[in-house]
């Protein structure tokens, strides 16, 4: 072998320790900085070979977790649809589909009988009792008032053992908000398949509304159902 060629590979060889050096070392920076960013600059330097599809992973994952904070934030069917069809087989995928489908069943009218009286409609005269025997009357809080409105509180597709599995959990989370409530569970058929919507009530409107907005401020999925 002339001193030429034992030179050339030696460069050779050094330029490779050099590339793989240079690749671990810009792993590395992307590994620590953990971002989209990050992760897509390392695989425009090196789209192929080692550490590549740990990135694409990666790249993956917090594509992913973007696209569902953005769905959260703005918190409507199409927002949910929109992601599901970016990520159909994605860790959220089925988190976006009952939510979805919590919008659906919210526009779904509800057969329950509606104990609320329409504005329009004359109620019979009210009979006053004897100044001697009347009692002042407290008004209840609106959250506690009867009514035909539901509150929704998930759609599972683990059946109703599912479904009063998280009546229970929240129950014990919720105690005060949720007190006097009766939960019921119904099936529905959506685009997502059989969900078992779980629903608890009944309330006026107004208490409807209150008890979903404060779990919402939890964090809690709530939608009101009218009757």
């Amino acid at each position: 072998m002339s001193r030429t060629t034992l030179v050339t590979m030696m460069a050779a060889v050094l330029l490779t320790v050099m590339a793989c050096s240079s690749r671990q070392q810009q792993w590395e920076d992307a590994r620590r900085a953990d971002t989209l960013e990050a992760y897509q600059q390392f695989l425009r330097s090196y789209p192929d070979g080692e550490f590549a599809s740990q990135a694409q992973a990666r790249v993956r994952e917090l594509q992913e977790l973007a696209d569902w904070q953005k769905a959260m934030q703005t918190d409507t069917a199409d927002a949910y649809q929109q992601f599901l069809n970016g990520h159909p087989q994605g860790r959220m995928a089925d988190e976006a589909r009952i939510r979805l489908g919590n919008f659906a069943l919210a526009q779904t009218p509800s057969n329950t009988p509606s104990d609320v009286m329409p504005e329009n409609a004359m109620a019979p005269p009210a009979q006053s009792p004897p100044a001697a025997v009347a009692a002042p009357t407290t008004a209840k809080p609106a959250a506690m008032q009867s009514g035909g409105y539901h509150v929704q509180l998930g759609a599972f597709s683990g059946g109703d053992k599912q479904a009063m599995g998280e009546w229970r959990r929240l129950q014990a989370e919720y105690p005060q908000l949720l007190h006097g409530l009766s939960p019921s569970v119904k099936l529905a058929t959506t685009p997502a398949g059989h969900l078992y919507r779980l629903q608890a009530g009944a309330l006026s409107e107004a208490g409807a509304r209150q008890v979903c907005a404060a779990l919402k401020a939890k964090n809690q999925d709530c939608v009101v159902i009218a009757p």
